[in-house]
């Protein structure tokens, strides 16, 4: 059985009719004319007005949803085609708006010409006229968004002062609720994006941004107009305050790991960006620790291992196996530690001025370890004067040495025969000394000295008891400069 209920029975006042109830059958269809209006109190209240020249397929529900005015504007047929209004005043404004599904409340009802957005919520996207492609999912989400396009917010109040910021994403409760004009920007967590809703840390200029966690946010110590960029905050509380940044965590956050705990273990990498092209360079990897302001310097830098114990399945004790403190000292191990001046040299000027403070002498670097009781001492020192050995030793300045193939003649006992090596850089007075490599025994005196520039003699006298023939071997010359 199905009942036709034409226009005249619904109360259209255009045809003057005067509304009235129509009796519903109990079983079978009732079908509504293209032009057909159901009211509520003399209000519209269900209707899928459709101009003749557009595609139609409208559907409006719920007091004052959609219009009757809206139409293609002499435009292309899909102008203000495909809506659904379901909600109080959803839709109501739409002029040549298409594809748009308001739900909720005043539900995108200021909306004239925008088009493909999704609207689930009372309130939301309420100023919105022109912005097209948003979908947003909770109450007043988008609210003041007039022209954005391509933001999607799920949650209370998410991205609830866009206005015409485009391409934003959030999710969670109040979510980037700050921003304004802000485009490209991610926000995940309830109040991501806005913090503890101090003006400084809600997002409202700032552009691809990622606010990841429960009030993950800008830093507070930036000024709110003062956009950021290309930055990401990961973690509850995270802050961040500078472009190009990453923050992974909140003050209280300790420790960092690179995968989760496993038999295996797998080796992890950290690595800087790799380059792509014919011989080039890759990036470099900077570690730094947290600066300091002041007299107060930076923190150090710690690398710790866990030597292993007896068997068992407790977790081995991390110790601090290298350091790197604020002025530039390594220290390995607790054992054995570098301490270095207050500047890296670059000129030859300044290796000669180098000063590191008078308790250091003038040193580049000092090598120090353990004696016992656990006092450091030091075991060897480089300065601009060389490289000494101990406490209060003398500097070297440079250790040279070469080589040269000798045969030397018979040699009678009591009797001495020699060579010449040249050994670049030597001078005479030079401190030298020799090996030859077929020397049989101990009953051979082998000596050398400088007696000239680059030029060391090395003399060999035997001692054996008899003549010798040693053969044909290899002569080592050294000589020490301090």
């Amino acid at each position: 059985m199905r009942t036709i209920l034409p226009i005249v029975f619904l109360a259209v006042p255009l045809l003057g009719q005067t509304p009235g109830a129509v009796p519903c059958p109990g079983t079978g269809d009732i079908d509504i004319e293209v032009t057909s209006v159901i009211r509520k109190g003399g209000s519209r209240f269900l209707h899928t007005h459709a101009d003749p020249a557009s595609d139609g397929q409208n559907l409006f529900l719920g007091v004052n949803a959609g219009n009757f005015m809206m139409g293609p504007a002499g435009g292309l047929s899909y102008l203000s085609s495909g809506n659904t209004g379901i909600g109080y005043g959803s839709l109501a404004a739409n002029t040549t708006g298409f594809w748009n599904t308001a739900i909720g409340r005043e539900a995108l009802p200021n909306n004239t010409t925008g088009n493909n957005n999704t609207v689930v919520g009372s309130h939301a996207m309420f100023l919105n006229t022109t912005g097209r492609a948003n979908t947003a999912v909770g109450i007043d989400v988008l609210y003041h968004n007039t022209a954005g396009l391509g933001n999607s917010g799920y949650g209370l109040d998410s991205l609830n002062n866009t206005t015409t910021g485009h391409l934003n994403s959030a999710y969670g409760l109040a979510s980037h609720q700050g921003n304004t004009t802000g485009a490209n920007n991610t926000s995940l967590g309830a109040y991501a994006g806005a913090g503890d809703n101090t003006i400084n840390q809600r997002s409202s200029v700032d552009n691809s941004m990622t606010f990841v966690g429960y009030r993950a946010s800008r830093d507070g110590s930036v000024p709110q107009a003062t956009p950021l960029s290309n930055s990401t905050a990961i973690g509850a509380g995270a802050k961040v305050d500078a472009n190009d940044k990453i923050v992974l965590g909140n003050d209280a956050v300790s420790t960092f790991q690179l995968g989760s705990s496993s038999p295996t273990a797998p080796a992890k990498t950290l690595r800087a960006a790799s380059t792509i092209g014919s011989n080039r360079a890759g990036g470099d990897l900077i570690i730094q620790p947290g600066n300091g302001t002041g007299s107060g310097g930076s923190g150090d830098i710690l690398f710790q291992t866990a030597p292993a114990a007896g068997s068992g399945s407790t977790p081995n004790v991390m110790a601090t196996a290298l350091t790197i403190d604020k002025s530039g000292n390594v220290g390995i191990g607790g054992q054995l530690d570098f301490i270095t001046g207050s500047a890296t040299p670059t000129t030859a000027a300044q290796i000669a001025g180098w000063q590191a403070g008078a308790a250091e002498d003038a040193a580049l670097l000092v090598f120090r370890t353990k004696a016992s009781g656990g006092v450091l001492q030091e075991r060897m020192r480089i300065s601009s004067s060389g490289v000494s050995i101990g406490s209060g030793g003398t500097p070297i300045a440079k250790h040279l040495s070469a080589t040269a193939t000798w045969d030397p003649p018979p040699v009678a006992n009591g009797a001495a025969t020699a060579t010449s090596v040249t050994v670049a850089g030597a001078v005479a007075g030079d401190s030298c000394f020799a090996g030859f490599s077929v020397l049989p025994d101990a009953n051979w005196i082998i000596s050398a000295h400088a007696t000239a520039a680059n030029t060391v003699r090395v003399v060999l006298a035997n001692h054996t008891g008899g003549i010798v023939d040693l053969g044909s071997g290899t002569v080592r010359a050294s000589c020490w400069q301090y």
